[in-house]
């Protein structure tokens, strides 16, 4: 995100302050504040696919401002499945959980490499802590299946494969 400086007052600027909106979600809000034009970076697209942008500026010494035009930002879903987790309860690496952003309505299948299913979450946070009817997993190779929508209702699905270590 860059921005350049406003050049309308002869006094010139005191900041500007970039405000943000989520897309049919919230009002701008405050972001982040600014002494002079920048540059920044932002890891966004986990809050809301749809995301606008516009900067205030502040006179010197002046009481006028001034808002820049909007611009808007949509983000694809990102989602990282990793390939192996540890649940031996040593506080690493204890649940198999992706990380994804940009994306709603979640879901995720786990499956043992016959097809049966073993687990199943609609919540992105919950994850897998490596049991099945409340005992602990065997060893190996197990099947996910993640589904999910963006936030212009597109459906996202993933498969793979996953390592159980103890």
């Amino acid at each position: 995100f860059t921005f350049s400086p406003y050049l309308g007052w002869n006094n010139g600027v005191e900041r500007y302050e970039l405000y943000r909106q989520l897309e049919d979600k919230t009002g701008y809000v405050l972001y982040n504040t600014y002494p002079n034009p920048t540059k920044d970076s932002f890891g966004n697209g986990k809050d809301h696919y749809g995301q606008r942008y516009r900067i205030k500026a502040y006179e010197l010494n002046g009481d006028r401002i001034s808002w820049s035009n909007d611009i808007v930002m949509y983000y694809d879903p990102i989602i990282f499945v990793p390939n192996a987790f540890t649940p031996d309860a040593n506080g690493r690496n204890e649940i198999f959980r992706p990380e994804c952003s940009g994306g709603k309505d979640f879901k995720m299948t786990i499956f043992t490499r016959w097809g049966e299913k073993i687990f199943e979450t609609s919540q992105l946070d919950a994850g897998w802590d490596g049991s099945y009817n409340n005992k602990i997993a065997q060893d190996g190779v197990y099947v996910y299946f993640i589904e999910f929508k963006d936030y212009k209702d597109k459906i996202y699905q993933f498969n793979g494969t996953l390592h159980l270590l103890r």
